[in-house]
């Protein structure tokens, strides 16, 4: 999967000092809600060319549409919509 634009939890290991092979790595214990909240209002903010954003009508469809794209860590790809909805407000 493509970066998310802004995201800096990632590793990258170039195949010379991978020993033959590239590796872009999701860095998932410190990828934090904070981070993930970041990351969906900046690129939110970056598709719409607005600041603002309404939690109902943009947010959590754009988190709904894009959830896989920013590669959550593993324990939370099966939160429910509403679980995720909750993180996402409390952050």
């Amino acid at each position: 999967m493509p970066i998310m634009n802004g995201d800096t939890v990632y590793m990258f290991l170039c195949k010379i000092c991978n020993f033959g092979e590239e590796c872009l790595c999701r860095l998932y214990k410190i990828l934090s809600w904070t981070d993930l909240v970041h990351l969906i209002v900046f690129n939110l903010t970056l598709k719409s060319k607005r600041q603002f954003h309404s939690l109902a009508s943009e947010i959590m469809p754009y988190v709904e549409e894009t959830w896989k794209a920013f590669q959550p860590r593993p324990e939370w790809l099966g939160m429910t919509p509403n679980l995720r909805r909750a993180k996402v407000i409390f952050t």
